[in-house]
């Protein structure tokens, strides 16, 4: 080898050995940083008999990428609407909580027990109205904590479309940035990383599968082959509903529709070419789980009213029982939103102008009756406890007393918040190991790294020596 070889050796060498360093530590310092990927240099023989430092190569495994993706998706899925069902559960409370309707609806029949035992004693008559009370805004709540939760997911849906199409644009523009970068022989490894977590993001509101294309672009596509991203980005579009109530459904046009490239998106838990994420979870849960709990609700609610104005033959035809729709009774063809709308009768609240004795002697007396005259309370506890098939046209066909349907109702809701939890938990659990089998592919090994780094300063120093070999071999041919 020529000295001059020797010279272009060394130094060639040396650049390419500072570069790694850099890269090192740049491995070591993200070491840590959720999403990103080892980056490594390509190094490229020269002719001359050195090394050149080629494109700084990012870490890449389709596999576990495309898993990771997968499990991303899914999770996201289960974790939107577990979270739902346990807050809309967190109102309703357990059947043996301190709280909650099937707690306040058992304390009704229990009053209304304690005063027919005693029908002269007006504090049992007023505990009577103030659990009464209770339950008309047990109802209430849980009503508001289910419109509550349709009006996020309305939200959420507005949320999501933004960010997917900012994404896909994002996404669209950087594959046009890194391959003119590559063309021009630019380290663009910081741009694949940003794209990278740009299809995280997408991710989380669809699934999605990564195609590459030449020139180090990548299309995105569903799992059931929808293009999010091929030459061109798709778009998304929804407009939120800004007061979301209980008759408005996406059905009749109320409520806003997600389309895909101007088509509606049919929201479904598995049959959706676009299911699978948050996106179709949102869907689902403002358009179906949602109004299907409400349903439930509602119809407890007319169960509950039917059975009071059917015990009550003192009141007048249109007029509440002890709870009412307002202060008229319910109409049994216009239930939805009805247990939003439970109240006490005005008439046997004191604070209402009415007067406390009706609770006695029902709704209907103009004057009260005899003090030991427990009929109407006995027969509002009969009314409570008949066995009836009140709830059969949103799925409960078995004959109940209303307590009972309410508590099954509780129970059912229980189940189903438990069920999506479990899934969710199970589904995050594969998360996590998809997380740390593609962590182990391309993330960073801070040991490895540094063992790499001791390799780097070897070879450093070995460069640095053939310099002063060659610095020496010169000087002394200069003394000839």
């Amino acid at each position: 080898m020529s000295i001059s070889a020797a010279l272009a050796s060394a130094r060639s060498g040396l650049a390419i050995n500072a570069r790694a360093a850099e890269l090192v530590s740049t491995n070591v310092a993200n070491a840590l940083t959720p999403g990103y990927a080892r980056q490594e240099l390509d190094r490229v023989p020269r002719l001359d008999g050195g090394v050149a430092s080629g494109q700084v190569v990012v870490a890449r495994d389709a596999g576990a990428t495309a898993l990771r993706l997968s499990a991303d998706s899914a999770a996201e899925q289960a974790r939107t609407g577990a979270d739902a069902l346990a807050r809309v559960g967190d109102i309703l409370g357990d059947p043996g909580a301190e709280t909650g309707l099937v707690t306040q609806m058992t304390a009704l029949l229990t009053s209304i027990d304690e005063a027919a035992a005693t029908p002269e004693n007006e504090a049992l008559q007023r505990n009577v109205l103030t659990a009464a009370q209770d339950v008309a805004s047990a109802f209430g709540d849980l009503s508001e904590g289910l419109r509550m939760a349709r009006a996020d997911a309305d939200r959420r849906l507005g949320e999501r479309v933004d960010a997917l199409n900012g994404a896909l644009e994002g996404i669209d523009k950087l594959n046009r940035e890194i391959t003119a970068g590559k063309a021009q022989r630019r380290d663009v490894s910081a741009l694949e990383q940003e794209r990278a977590g740009l299809v995280d993001e997408v991710a989380l509101h669809v699934p999605v599968r990564i195609i590459r294309r030449d020139n180090d672009q990548i299309a995105l596509f569903t799992p059931d082959g929808a293009a999010l991203l091929d030459g061109i980005p798709a778009r998304f579009e929804f407009t939120p509903t800004p007061v979301v109530t209980e008759a408005l459904n996406v059905t009749d046009g109320t409520l806003g529709e997600v389309l895909f490239n101007g088509q509606p998106v049919t929201p479904s838990e598995n049959g959706s070419l676009l299911s699978g994420g948050g996106l179709a979870a949102d869907q689902f849960l403002r358009d179906t789980t949602l109004p299907r709990i409400t349903a439930e609700l509602d119809t407890l609610a007319a169960g509950l009213l039917s059975r009071l104005e059917t015990a009550d033959v003192t009141r007048a035809p249109g007029d509440a029982a002890l709870l009412g729709d307002g202060n008229v009774a319910h109409d049994p063809l216009d239930t939805t939103g009805l247990a939003g709308r439970l109240e006490v009768n005005a008439v046997v609240d004191p604070a209402q102008g009415g007067r406390l004795h009706r609770i006695r002697d029902g709704v209907g007396a103009t004057a009260p009756g005899a003090p030991g005259d427990a009929a109407t309370l006995q027969a509002l506890s009969a009314g409570l406890r008949q066995q009836g098939t009140d709830l059969a046209t949103i799925g409960d066909p078995v004959s109940r007393s209303i307590l009972d349907h309410a508590i099954h109702f509780a129970a059912a809701l229980g189940s189903e918040a438990a069920s999506a939890e479990t899934d969710a938990a199970a589904r995050t659990a594969t998360l996590e190991a998809a997380r740390t089998v593609e962590l182990g592919r391309i993330g960073v090994d801070t040991d490895a790294e540094l063992q790499l780094l001791l390799e780097i300063e070897t070879a450093y120093a070995a460069n640095a020596r053939v310099l002063d070999t060659v610095d020496s071999m010169i000087r002394t041919l200069l003394e000839i």
